[in-house]
């Protein structure tokens, strides 16, 4: 195989899983012991009611017609089932999306549910930023509705309010869904993203992050070791750096795999009940993505 083989997917999901290996297992011994007190959210339940696929398309397009914003989301170009029919709709539709977001590209910063006393389904809060031509950036929030609808949400307490009550986190995990569009799965780019969000919202420290790219380079870098591809490298004229950064746009991970191995170099890390939590709820997004990923 070339430089540029399936191998590489290889190798960088073996990096994946040993570099999250390590921060798993934090999870494992610590578990939320039977004499918690004060008032506990059922996060778990919450996220049981997370946005499906669908509804999350829906949001894609709401924010296209409401406000002029361009998800990455809608540059994945669908297939056409039937190529004259559907070919014609989808070139449609994407001239009215790039009349209407063109100069506005923007990001899932937040999603997170939200329960009122008795309230048997939440609502989902998301908060959406645009960035302008010239880098100016707003923020819009828009709420899933009980009835399974996207509706502008203009009152900022309320949101406010509601990011406040979150535990620190829960509101990290909540970041790394919002860029994941609540799949269960984060590109390298993406991670990045959210990464840098959760630095300027201070829920990570810039060190951590670096701390955590390195090990991910490094690990990349052992594996192609391991396997002998330098010698392939070297060859075809590429340096072991530029095979790294080509490689590292592969990786994939899941929220919760993400937190493990960062949390790592975190002088923050969440108490034991919260660790519990976010276990469960990287647990429940995948068993709620589990028949996509089998299509």
């Amino acid at each position: 195989e070339g430089h540029d083989g399936s191998s590489s997917i290889d190798v960088v999901a073996k990096a994946i899983r040993r570099i999250c290996a390590t921060g798993k297992s934090l999870y494992g011994h610590l578990k939320t012991s039977d004499a918690d007190t004060g008032k506990q959210v059922d996060y778990v339940k919450l996220w049981s009611s997370a946005p499906t696929p669908a509804e999350m398309q829906s949001l894609v397009r709401l924010c296209a017609k409401v406000n002029g914003i361009l998800l990455p989301m809608c540059q994945q170009v669908p297939e056409a089932k039937k190529a004259k029919t559907a070919g014609k709709k989808l070139r449609a539709k994407k001239r009215m999306l790039d009349r209407t977001c063109s100069r506005a590209i923007g990001e899932v910063k937040l999603c997170f549910p939200v329960a009122s006393e008795g309230d048997e389904v939440p609502s989902w809060f998301v908060e959406i930023s645009k960035t302008r031509m010239y880098g100016e950036t707003e923020s819009y929030r828009y709420e899933l509705k009980r009835g399974r609808r996207w509706a502008v949400l203009e009152d900022d307490a309320l949101f406010q309010s509601a990011v406040d009550a979150l535990p620190r986190d829960i509101m990290l995990f909540s970041v790394l869904c919002g860029q994941s569009f609540m799949s269960n799965e984060l590109t390298w780019e993406s991670l990045q993203r959210a990464f840098q969000n959760a630095v300027l919202m201070k829920l990570l420290s810039e060190d951590s992050v670096t701390l955590f790219n390195e090990d991910m380079r490094t690990e990349v870098e052992q594996q192609l070791l391991e396997v002998g591809r330098h010698h392939e490298l070297k060859d075809l004229g590429i340096s072991m750096d530029d095979a790294i950064m080509e490689r590292l746009p592969d990786i994939v991970i899941e929220p919760v795999d993400a937190l493990a191995a960062i949390w790592q170099h975190s002088e923050k890390r969440p108490d034991e009940a919260t660790q519990d939590v976010i276990t469960a709820l990287g647990e429940c997004l995948k068993a709620k993505n589990a028949p996509a990923a089998k299509r």
